[in-house]
Parts: structure tokens; C-alpha cells; sequence
């Protein structure tokens, strides 16, 4: 029936209370009453040793820079007092942001979470932003420290006692030990380390700052291409790096290289889909633009303009991001 204005404030109490009234509401409010009686169940050691389960796991994982199923997390979650199950969702969500925390206070690593099926798409840290909506979960660690472009420079060794002429000791200790931190940090995710495991570094940088110079979006034929030119040829196999097709998958897999999403639009002249990169998660925030232009002047041992420079890093960066 027609619902009019007279009607509206004469009934005003009335309607108020039918629209606090929400089933669907109510239902949440149980299963949210629910998930923080499991939560609270748990007892404080039990929730201890669950996060450090998740934060040993997920370095583990890491170390290959593969990224974790949730299914994976809940795997190494069970326990046999409890029938060898996992805890409930809601129960393992609590467990993860508490691993988070504690990851970014004592690692200064972010636990971010993606969908499975968005992985080798454009960048995000949907962890940070509410988590991921559908698809399957999967976790990897982010550096949440910015580590500088260079290294710094090894101090002086400290001058003997005898000479104290403004001798600081104490701040070149205190260099020498950031100096040291740094290095590790570089090392542990990736950055300077030839002799890791997986990517091999000098070739995931080089593919990197392919796709850098070509405004973060590059055809992989144009890629593959490229790669030729500096005697990699795509079906090949060679030592420490196998078939650079194949690495360029394991790169996307590992967050270095993403696939743009409104590439899967995109054609070739055969009107074939068009398989394109752009730079992933890891990319742009660990090893970051402005040392793949770094590389490349290297590699090509030529400066760029500092108005090229500018110009590369802005690409497609909101203001105040960069």
C-alpha cells in the first residue's frame, strides 16, 4: 500500500524499530558471536604457538618467494586434540592479523593477502585493506622496510686510542652496525644476494627494468625479445635461470612480474590473446623503480635525463605515492 508522509511521522517509532529489525543482521551478529567464543576458548598459550606456526611457515615459504594457500596455513594449524582439524575461519583470521603484527614489529615484514586467481594480476595488498573478496586465499611476505638503492659505504676502520682527535668511536660502531642491517635486509629479500635460490637475481632485475622502460606494460613477445638480444634466447636452457619463458612464469608466481588485467582484452596482429607484464607487488615495493633505472644505466652505462628519470618514476603513480 501507498506509504505517505502523515503516515511516516505518525508511525515513526514504529518503523524504527522494523528497521533495526534485520534478519540478516541477527544472523551475523550470532555468527560474530560465534567466532569470538572459539576465540576466546583458545587458550593464551595455544594461540602463542598457532602464530608462530603461521610466522615459521610462511619465512619458510619465503625463502623460494612462493606465496602460501590458506589451505597450506590450515594444514600446519591442526591439531590432534582436536581431531587433527584446523580452527574455525574465523579463528585462523584472528591468528594471521596477531602473525602480522608480530611480523611487521619483529621482522618488519607485512603478511599480505591475495586471491589465488589475482596473483599474476596488477599490484595489491588487500591484507591491509579488508582481505580478499572470493577465489582462494594466499598469503606471502612483503618487506615493509625501505632498503636503500645502494648500500652504504663500508666506515673507516676506528683510529687507535692514541689519536682521539674527534674521534667518534661509538657513532662509526653505530654505522658500522646499520651498515650491517642493511645488509642483511638487502640479502633477505633478495636484494644483492647472486647466489640465491630463486630468482636468479641479475635476470629477474634485468626483466624487471624491461618492463620499466617500456612504461610498466610490455608484450611478451616484445619481452622475449628483448631478452634475445642480450643472448637469451626464450626456449633455451641456461644455468641458474632455465627457460627464460618458463622464468618469466616463476617470476609472476614469486610477485616480481604481474600480468595488467585489462590486458586479457588485448590482441595480437593474428587476433590471438595478448600475453603482457607489468610490474608485481614484490617489484614495486621491494625492489622499487628507481633502482631498475639504476640498472639500467648500468647495464647500458649511460645516464639518463634527469627529466626521463622523473618521468619513469611517475607513471602512473597518485600523487603523493611516490
Amino acid at each position: 500500500g501507498r506509504k505517505g508522509k502523515g503516515k511516516r511521522k505518525s508511525s515513526q517509532a514504529q518503523d524504527d524499530d522494523e528497521e533495526m529489525f534485520d534478519p540478516s543482521q541477527s544472523q551475523s551478529s550470532q555468527g560474530g558471536g560465534k567466532a569470538q567464543a572459539a576465540w576466546n576458548n583458545m587458550s593464551g598459550e595455544d594461540k602463542k604457538v598457532s602464530v608462530n606456526k603461521i610466522i615459521n611457515f610462511l619465512l619458510q615459504r619465503d625463502a623460494d618467494k612462493r606465496p602460501a594457500k590458506r589451505a597450506d596455513i590450515n594444514d600446519v594449524l591442526k591439531v590432534r586434540a582436536s581431531g587433527n582439524k584446523a580452527p574455525p575461519a574465523s579463528v585462523v583470521d584472528k591468528l594471521l592479523e596477531e602473525a602480522r603484527k608480530k611480523m611487521l614489529h619483529a621482522y618488519a615484514f607485512d603478511i599480505v593477502e591475495q586471491e589465488s586467481g589475482n596473483l599474476n594480476d596488477e599490484v595489491s595488498t588487500q591484507m591491509s585493506q579488508g582481505g580478499a573478496k572470493g577465489g582462494t586465499k594466499v598469503y606471502m611476505l612483503i618487506n615493509a622496510l625501505k632498503v636503500p638503492v645502494d648500500l652504504p659505504e663500508a666506515p673507516e676502520p676506528p683510529q687507535s686510542q692514541d689519536n682521539d682527535d674527534d674521534v667518534d668511536l661509538d657513532a662509526q660502531r653505530k654505522e658500522l652496525e646499520r651498515r650491517i642491517v642493511i645488509e642483511k635486509r638487502a640479502r633477505l629479500i633478495g636484494l644483492g644476494d647472486a647466489a640465491q635460490r630463486t630468482p636468479h637475481w641479475g635476470f629477474a632485475l634485468t626483466c624487471m627494468t624491461l618492463v620499466c622502460l617500456k612504461r610498466y606494460s610490455i608484450s611478451e613477445q616484445d619481452l622475449l625479445d628483448a631478452l634475445k638480444d642480450l643472448g637469451l634466447v626464450g626456449s633455451n636452457s641456461y644455468p641458474g635461470i632455465g627457460k627464460p619463458s618458463e622464468a618469466l612464469k616463476d617470476l609472476c608466481d614469486q610477485g616480481y612480474l604481474a600480468h595488467p588485467k585489462r590486458a586479457k582484452r588485448d590482441v595480437n596482429r593474428d587476433g590471438q590473446p595478448q600475453v603482457k607484464y607489468c610490474l608485481g607487488l614484490r617489484g614495486e615495493t621491494e625492489v622499487t623503480r628507481t633502482r631498475m633505472l639504476n640498472w639500467a644505466e648500468k647495464v647500458f652505462d649511460e645516464k639518463m635525463s634527469q627529466a626521463t628519470r622523473r618521468d619513469l618514476l611517475q607513471e602512473g603513480v597518485d600523487d603523493g605515492e611516490e
